[in-house]
């Protein structure tokens, strides 16, 4: 197993399943889908357990996918489990931050939290941003040729 960890984890860190643009597609659109459930608390509700699960699901379905056209006979569940064993140490950060948000719900909870926020933000920014509707640029309009008027006279 540890000749298959090393071509696996080789495989995951030269060409990691989070920098490619279908996975990153998947976990976005789940954040977008689910980000508003979650709030910054220290008590987490049961809503986000099937969450979580759900995300955990999908994302090690696309990584063990990702791998198995990489490396056939690809098994996820030794792959986890010798990972586990190995430890944090062995890992180089992105890689260990990717498998900890499938398997940790805290990372997950601040992953969902900072995507709220980005969100939230995003929003906050196209509103003031925004170009003036219609009425708004009709009601200017008036209010400037009603004091230009008063101004003539």
């Amino acid at each position: 197993m540890c000749r298959e960890l090393t071509s696996c984890y080789s495989a995951f860190a030269l060409s990691p399943p989070a920098a490619d643009d279908e996975f990153l597609s998947l976990q976005r659109s789940y954040l977008d889908a689910h980000c508003h459930e979650f709030d910054d608390s220290d008590e987490n509700k049961l809503s986000y357990t099937p969450i979580f699960e759900r995300y955990v699901e999908r994302m090690e379905g696309f990584i063990s996918e990702f791998l198995s056209r990489r490396m056939p006979g690809f098994d996820m569940e030794a792959f986890l489990t010798e990972i586990e064993a190995r430890g944090e140490s062995e890992l180089c950060g992105d890689v260990f931050d990717v498998l900890a948000s499938m398997s940790d719900f805290e990372p997950f909870k601040q992953l969902m939290l900072a995507h709220k926020h980005a969100q939230s933000n995003e929003w906050s920014v196209m509103r003031n941003s925004a170009p003036p509707t219609p009425s708004s640029a009709a009601a200017a309009a008036s209010s400037s040729s009603g004091s230009s008027g008063a101004a003539a006279k």
